[in-house]
């Protein structure tokens, strides 16, 4: 067996290590971001000789999809701390308190907590929950699996259909609005962090790229990324 290593022996990670795991997790949100802003969009199919269109939802996926998005974004509260003291700098308020004075973010971590470790800290004083997924469509039919919670709409035309999960509190007797607009509001507060330490003031392309992403998020432009790969994909505003 291996004699394990001191932690005296342990090198700190360089503020560059730091700095491209933050990006990269940065990148992470705003790719979950544009993914769970898309419009669902159905698939075509003939019906005795017509063409209509499917759409095949499964709430429980997009969920997941929105509980991992909350805690990314509230875990990137833990990366930014360990940047700060590799570049040595402080802010005020801190980390901590900038989490504890934002409600967002403490949602974020109550969803996030809930899901991870089956309970909830309640760091809100809400116990917030997701809502179901909510469509607004006019269908011609539908089907629903219970057992799998999956639902079939079949509808006349091929438009990209809109969603919304909301965020409640546990009793369900309030709502804070769409998951994903709240999810964002913590995220900006991270990101202001970032701006005010100057993180994305640097010559590297990498953190131009994101600068640039955080500059269209900010303005609430979509999508967030835009590779030079995909130069065909057009921008639009929100």
């Amino acid at each position: 067996m291996a004699r394990k290593q001191s932690k005296h022996r342990i090198s700190r990670r360089t503020k560059a290590e730091i700095t491209r795991e933050l990006c990269a997790e940065l990148r992470s949100v705003f790719r979950q971001i544009d993914q769970l802003r898309r419009p669902l969009n159905p698939s075509e199919f003939e019906e005795d000789g017509e063409r209509r269109y499917l759409l095949r939802v499964v709430a429980e996926d997009i969920q997941t999809d929105v509980l991992r998005l909350a805690g990314a974004v509230w875990h990137l509260g833990d990366r930014l701390p360990a940047w700060l003291r590799a570049a040595e700098l402080s802010i005020k308020p801190g980390i901590r308190d900038i989490a504890n004075d934002c409600l967002p973010l403490r949602l974020c971590a109550d969803l996030f907590n809930a899901k991870k470790h089956g309970g909830n800290d309640n760091r809100s004083g809400h116990s917030p929950l997701l809502s179901g997924v909510s469509l607004e469509l006019p269908a011609l039919g539908l089907r629903y699996d219970g057992a799998l919670a999956e639902g079939e709409f079949v509808l006349k035309e091929s438009t990209p259909i809109q969603y919304t999960v909301e965020i409640r509190t546990g009793d369900g007797k309030a709502t804070f609005g769409d998951a994903i607009d709240v999810i964002c509001k913590g995220l900006d507060k991270w990101l202001d962090v970032l701006l005010q330490a100057d993180f994305l003031q640097s010559d590297d392309r990498q953190i131009q790229k994101l600068a640039a992403m955080v500059t269209r998020f900010k303005n609430d432009e979509r999508p967030i990324v835009l590779s030079d790969l995909l130069d065909t994909v057009p921008a639009t505003s929100a």
